[in-house]
């Protein structure tokens, strides 16, 4: 029996674990090397589109671990509603699964979604198989395969090298494997910035499975569910996002990067016309403790 080939992806993220899957399913000896140390809850809600649910679903991942509110907690998106700044209803459209789709929609918290993936590549792989704390570095490559350096992210001390015959680049949009083969490209901004933060809401929007926005060509505004636990108690636990035109930020851009009401208060209350559970879109926000703003990159 010929041996499965050694494959090394770099990047333990949505991106890193699914490609995982799909080669364990097809006879990889696949190992995922993680930058961070602790798989700490980053990020806020993501909608996940029925093809992608798919996917996974056919990598041997259920859709209730997505949706079970003790693991992944994730919304079963029903519709997606649209706005104009001043509160005019446009245009609803069914998707996923009230959409006559085999697969639903979903809404629901990255880090969640995240976990529920990781938990898998550690059952199907192993735990020694998803390895934290390291930093990739460089890699070299020849007839006999690819070699990949490391350091540990936290005492930046060299891991020993790492071989293998396949490695895969999963690490983000400013990824060093893509530098190391490609050379250093700055990604282009897009000339917006998104601010998102999560708040409590005490009633549904909706029927407590709709994604809702409001907005134009240089604003909008966007909430929705991200946990099945709160729907069946009648709460709306609300993510939402503010996209709005900004110069370029400059510097390094973060995913932790701690934005202010005071950044966006004025043109959220141009759109005061609109409801969503009950509350404006400024009113959600004044209901959010920790706002993160950042800026978006192609």
């Amino acid at each position: 029996m010929a041996a499965k080939p050694q494959t090394i992806i770099v990047g333990g993220g949505i991106g890193g674990c699914t490609a995982a899957l799909a080669l364990h399913n097809v006879g990889a000896d696949v190992t995922i090397y993680e930058s961070a140390s602790v798989l700490a809850e980053i990020g806020a809600g993501i909608n996940v589109q029925a093809v992608a649910i798919g996917v996974l679903s056919d990598l041997g991942i259920p859709v209730e671990a997505f949706h079970d509110p003790v693991q992944g907690d994730g919304i079963l998106t029903s519709a997606v509603e649209y706005y104009t700044t001043d509160g005019i209803f446009i245009a609803n459209e069914a998707v996923g699964l009230a959409a006559g789709s085999t697969h639903p929609q979903m809404s629901v918290h990255r880090a969640k979604f995240h976990n529920t993936l990781v938990a898998e590549c550690r059952r199907l792989l192993g735990d020694d198989k998803f390895i934290l704390n390291s930093k990739f570095i460089s890699l070299d490559q020849d007839d006999s395969g690819v070699t990949l350096h490391f350091q540990a992210s936290d005492s930046r001390e060299p891991l020993p090298p790492v071989q293998c015959d396949f490695a895969i680049g999963a690490d983000g949009l400013k990824s060093r494997v893509r530098a190391a083969l490609l050379g250093d490209v700055e990604p282009r901004y897009t000339g917006r910035t998104i601010y998102r933060g999560l708040c409590e809401i005490d009633n549904l929007n909706k029927d407590g499975n709709t994604v809702s926005l409001c907005g134009d060509a240089t604003k909008n505004f966007i909430c929705y569910p991200i946990s099945e636990s709160r729907r069946r108690e009648g709460k709306f636990h609300c993510n939402w996002g503010f996209c709005a035109l900004r110069p370029h930020p400059g510097g390094q851009e973060s995913w932790t990067h701690l934005a202010s009401r005071a950044d966006i208060r004025d043109e959220l209350a141009t759109m005061d016309e609109s409801n969503f559970g009950g509350l404006t879109p400024l009113q959600i926000v004044e209901k959010t403790e920790k706002i993160i703003g950042w800026a978006l990159f192609d």
